[in-house]
């Protein structure tokens, strides 16, 4: 179910990530406008969210292999406030991130996550030039969590948070809860 209501403390800092992070990105030469914007947090959100539901997956489902590589994955690479930056950190992705989950084997990972990743990533483009301001970001995007177990949902239920630009005023970013499984 998506509520679409602004409201509370968790919305708020959420909303205030999210415009931090879109000023970070306004300083890149790379990326020009809204939909470069979008789309460069979408793959980068993607990874931290998928990141932490691994972690779950690791604790709790017997068996599970992630896809990824390990180097590739958020807490490696991302979720280190003095990981990899500048241009180690844009050849990083332009040279190994990308192309490797581009084209991620299908039986890779347990679940078929392998094809969602890759599926993920065909289509995907990493806008951002400075590995400097890409490093700003990550650390913006990891500061907070984005998925919380809930109480009153059923242990398989978790709670993530969208963002998105709706009805409201322009320039206005609500946050929004969508209950996943």
């Amino acid at each position: 179910m998506l509520n679409s209501r602004c409201e509370g403390a968790d919305f708020m800092a959420v909303g205030t990530t999210i415009k931090t992070i879109q000023d970070i990105m306004r300083k890149d030469a790379g990326v020009d406008g809204d939909a470069q914007r979008i789309s460069q947090l979408s793959w980068m959100l993607f990874l931290k969210i998928f990141d932490d539901k691994e972690k779950e997956y690791e604790l709790f489902r017997k068996g599970y292999r992630s896809p990824m590589p390990d180097r590739l994955r958020w807490r490696n690479w991302a979720a280190q406030d003095e990981g990899i930056t500048g241009d180690a950190l844009m050849k990083f992705i332009d040279t190994d991130l990308f192309p490797t989950l581009k084209e991620l084997p299908a039986e890779a990972g347990s679940n078929g996550s392998g094809i969602l990743l890759r599926r993920v990533f065909e289509d995907s483009y990493n806008y951002m030039k400075n590995g400097t301001l890409i490093r700003q970001v990550a650390n913006n995007l990891d500061s907070r969590p984005l998925i919380t177990r809930r109480e009153g949902l059923p242990p398989n239920h978790h709670t993530a948070v969208f963002v998105f630009q709706g009805s409201h005023p322009p320039g206005v970013i609500c946050p929004a809860v969508r209950s996943i499984q």
